[in-house]
């Protein structure tokens, strides 16, 4: 195959020097797209595409054909392969930045014919931070390790001060609600956001409290299927007033009603919110827990409430009201959990948490 490669490589060569050409040509005026893609079927570098074809492995050898090899894309069963891989790309890492301007050369750090140690000090500080954003550690970084052992499936790294810390869980919210986001976000934590999709029409209970427990652990339990290892966070909120149940109104005339009704009245912000810890692909342990507010509506005049309604946030929200947006004003007080009304009580996530020995601020992201 050598005379055929090489054949292949000049005629590369050869392509390359008349596209160069083209261009040194053409150079300062505009890109006409058509007449450069004329240009490039015309040299042969473009072609029309060839019918459908198959590839078979009919009497090619087994080393190609049934037997993995220690390439990059490995099959996960074998360890050995994944591990050669892992090492592969992890040295492209180092090689790439430390041959590159991705490192500056202030400071003593300056690419050389030799190697320079405090440069490769710095090669090895910034892979370390890419793992503490890939792979975050609780309550340590990958640049005080100096170990990595697999105990029970689990990675743990051991630190320069001889203690030992494990990967930082994932964390799922299993909500659209930009509201549930803003307040992980604000308790210092960054979890990924999978959309249940439940249809909640189908889930019902004699009692409100009953109901919104249900439909959060259905939105856990549907994004917990789809993961490996994470902890799920599934949520849902209604409003008891007068009784009745009141998620987000269908439209703004159901929202005036509502509003018309609960002004200068008082009502329940029932908030479920359900805690799936996946392992290995399968959920270990499911706490669900129901947080329920009194919630004191003020008196809203004609103009106030034509103005709200008009901003359609009423329409986005159980109950037809916030406490963390323009609907604030018109709730006079409330008895209980403020941030289980906006939507996710995070004093119970965090004794969720702890029953799963695991502290909050350990999760913080870094």
């Amino acid at each position: 195959m050598g005379p055929r490669n090489r054949a292949l490589l000049d005629h590369r060569d050869a392509l390359q020097a008349r596209i160069d050409a083209y261009h040194r040509e053409n150079a300062g005026r505009p890109i006409d797209p058509d007449r450069y893609e004329t240009f490039l079927h015309d040299i042969g570098y473009l072609r029309e595409a060839p019918a459908d074809f198959a590839i078979r492995t009919a009497n090619v050898d087994e080393e190609i054909a049934r037997i993995a090899g220690p390439q990059l894309v490995v099959p996960a069963s074998n360890a050995r392969y994944a591990l050669n891989a892992a090492n592969a790309r992890w040295g492209s890492l180092y090689d790439a930045l430390y041959g590159t301007d991705a490192i500056p050369e202030d400071g003593g750090a300056e690419r050389g014919r030799g190697y320079n140690k405090r440069r490769g000090e710095r090669v090895v500080a910034y892979a370390r931070a890419v793992l503490d954003k890939a792979a975050p550690l609780q309550s340590a970084s990958h640049g005080e390790a100096t170990s990595y052992t697999v105990e029970n499936g689990t990675l743990v790294a051991g630190l320069k001060t001889g203690r030992r810390a494990g990967l930082k869980p994932k964390l799922v919210l299993a909500s659209a609600s930009p509201a549930r986001l803003s307040l992980l976000r604000q308790a210092g934590l960054a979890p990924e956001v999978v959309i249940s999709n439940v249809d909640e029409s189908g889930v019902r209970a004699p009692r409100v409290a009953e109901r919104v427990a249900l439909l959060a652990a259905a939105k856990a339990q549907a994004v917990a299927k789809e993961q490996d290892d994470a902890l799920v966070i599934g949520a849902d909120s209604l409003l008891e007033f007068r009784g009745a149940a009141l998620g987000k109104p269908a439209d703004v005339h159901e929202a005036r009603d509502r509003w018309q009704r609960m002004a200068g009245h008082s009502g329940v912000l029932h908030t479920g919110q359900a805690l799936f810890d996946v392992q290995g692909g399968s959920v270990v342990n499911r706490d669900i827990a129901v947080v329920s507010t009194a919630v004191h509506f003020a008196a809203i005049t004609p103009r106030e409430l034509e103005a709200y309604l008009a901003t359609g946030e009423p329409l986005a929200v159980a109950g037809a009201f916030t406490l963390d947006g323009l609907g604030a004003p018109f709730v006079r007080r409330v008895d209980g959990d403020p941030a289980a009304v906006v939507g996710l009580s995070l004093a119970t996530l965090r004794t969720q948490l702890a029953k799963r020995g695991l502290v909050l601020t350990d999760l913080w992201r870094r």
